[in-house]
């Protein structure tokens, strides 16, 4: 007696499944796994992507980082040739002071030449006025 009810409560507690709902959901299941496929190769594909973008994009990058590398030293380089011009420069302004000052020392040793030379003065000259201490 207790085997028998043993296997009724056995069998009464187990699920029981009707057949077409089974069927039904083996199709679902079917479908989410054919899905499941699509989106892990759609993911494969999406992957392959973006590792080629990310190489472009890491080149590119690179040709950029390098380029800026560059100007740092043609910059560098306009740098060095502005000072080099702006002493280049310099040195001129000296030679063309220092020419100024002989030039105005030779213009007034000739004009004390030129008046030594008219002295005593002649009426049509003005006597230039001694200054007084």
């Amino acid at each position: 007696m207790r085997a028998r009810l043993f296997l009724a409560a056995a069998l009464l507690g187990a699920c029981w499944y009707p057949g077409d709902r089974g069927i039904l959901l083996e199709e679902k299941v079917g479908k989410l796994a054919d899905e499941n496929a699509q989106l892990r190769k759609e993911l494969a594909d999406n992957q392959e992507k973006l590792a080629r973008s990310q190489k472009r994009l890491d080149e590119q990058l690179e040709t950029l980082d390098k380029a800026a590398r560059r100007s740092d030293a043609d910059i560098g380089i306009q740098v060095q040739r502005t000072v080099e011009d702006v002493a280049t420069l310099r040195g001129q302004v000296e030679t063309y002071q220092y020419k100024v000052s002989s030039l105005e020392s030779e213009l007034k040793s000739a004009r004390e030449d030129l008046e030594r030379s008219r002295w005593p003065p002649t009426p049509t000259s003005r006597p230039r006025r001694r200054p007084t201490r």
